[in-house]
């Protein structure tokens, strides 16, 4: 789809001889898949700790006795019953975060109950499911394998942080790279610090664990680069218009008037460069972009009286939209870019839900607005509904409910 000579992008821009549209990979998605690429890089004690989250998902999902059985041994541990999930999905991060979590949440009541499936006194001890539930048994009592799980979260609480904040609705393509370089930098710290996760699992080590740790300490620092490298070949090594892009971040943006006059004057320059046919189409003074951007620069800290990083650029376009419309376009034109699929992906399952099996006769103009509503108002939360209400109000003359009035009739 990206290709450079014969990618459906290319293709486009050629067709309708329009060379500015800029062709974006989910950003979303760069991250999962970045991931799964430092994953592949062999890491003895990862595959085994995948393979084991795997098989014991498995296990328990293709058993009744072996479900019934775990549920026995969380009234034994005195906790609620957790059942393993499935480490893959179409949100890598997520799914395997969800299993490692599950996983140490009921790790008490698994450990029990694979116990009692090994005992020599148990009839199933003998059998394939017997010589299965050893096998877990023994990978969950391994000290580097309890190390790797908790270390694990402590990455995946940083990576799942990055993936729900591309995929949100605010998400704006600007913050990707601050997001990523933030991402790096504190998975570069885990290489000498410990994580909450990981100092939690050190102060709490169970005293029956077998074998040492120096398996973990070497994956970690595997897991760590590769991650790191891949999320630098995905997003930062060639990033192409989005580093421009990044210029209007306004949480990037410098507190000091001084080195505010010249911020991010060339990377403007790329943009104005870039989108200038479409600039000119839609009535911008390509010309004006420049000087209006070192006008902005210089009235926003005196406009506002809270920091530039606290505000928006709705805020912005209130207060100086008249006097640097021009410089303003080209901000409107950048946020249209999208910093994920996750919206149109959003859509089809909203959509799904909506024109369901039983409502297959919505029609089209009515599918779209309730489409509108849910995917473009505020949260129920955040929504109020004060203005919809005197929009009704006044649409049509409405007559006042009339009250029924009962008859009595009186016997005499």
């Amino acid at each position: 789809m990206l290709g450079a000579k014969t990618g459906a992008v290319q293709r486009l821009r050629e067709a309708v001889n329009r060379p500015f549209i800029v062709g974006v990979h989910c950003n979303g998605h760069k991250l999962e898949l970045s991931f799964k690429d430092s994953i592949k890089t062999q890491i003895p004690l990862y595959n085994k700790v995948e393979l084991f989250l795997t098989n014991l998902y498995y296990f328990y999902r293709n058993s009744n006795v072996s479900r019934s059985g775990l549920k026995e041994s969380s009234k034994a541990v005195g906790k609620k019953t957790v059942y393993p999930t499935r480490v893959s999905g179409n949100r890598w991060v997520g799914h395997l975060k969800i299993a490692v979590e599950n996983l140490l949440k009921g790790y008490d009541m698994f450990v029990t109950h694979l116990g009692q499936l090994q005992n020599r006194d148990v009839s199933v001890s003998r059998t394939e499911k017997g010589n299965k539930a050893k096998g877990f048994y023994a990978c969950a009592k391994t000290k580097s394998v309890w190390l790797m799980l908790h270390f694990l979260l402590d990455v995946l609480e940083v990576l799942s942080s990055v993936s729900k904040m591309f995929q949100s609705q605010a998400a704006c393509v600007s913050e990707v790279l601050t997001e990523i370089e933030m991402a790096v930098v504190s998975l570069e710290k885990m290489k000498k610090r410990n994580g909450l996760k990981l100092r939690q699992a050190m102060e709490l080590l169970p005293c029956d664990l077998t074998g040492d740790d120096r398996s973990f300490i070497s994956a970690r620092h595997k897991l760590l680069t590769s991650i790191v490298e891949s999320l630098h070949r995905r997003f930062t090594d060639n990033p192409g218009i989005l580093a421009s892009v990044s210029t209007f971040n306004l949480s990037l943006f410098p507190s000091d008037a001084k080195d505010l006059i010249d911020y991010g004057d060339d990377e403007v320059d790329q943009l104005v460069d870039h989108f200038s046919t479409a600039l000119e189409d839609g009535g911008v003074d390509v010309n004006q972009i420049a000087h209006e951007c070192t006008k902005l620069k210089q009235l926003m800290p005196a406009r506002f009286t809270s920091p530039i990083n606290n505000i928006t650029w709705v805020d912005v376009n209130s207060k100086l939209g008249k006097c640097c419309p021009n410089v303003l376009a080209l901000v409107d034109l950048v946020h249209t870019i999208p910093a994920s699929s996750a919206d149109a992906e959003r859509g089809f399952s909203y959509l799904k839900n909506t024109k369901s099996a039983s409502r297959n006769k919505l029609l089209d103009t009515n599918l779209s607005n309730q489409l509108m509503v849910v995917l473009e108002t505020a949260p129920e939360n955040e929504y109020d509904p004060t203005e919809a209400v005197h929009l009704w109000n006044a649409a049509v003359l409405r007559r006042p409910r009339q009250e029924t009035k009962a008859n009595y009739i009186l016997y005499s």
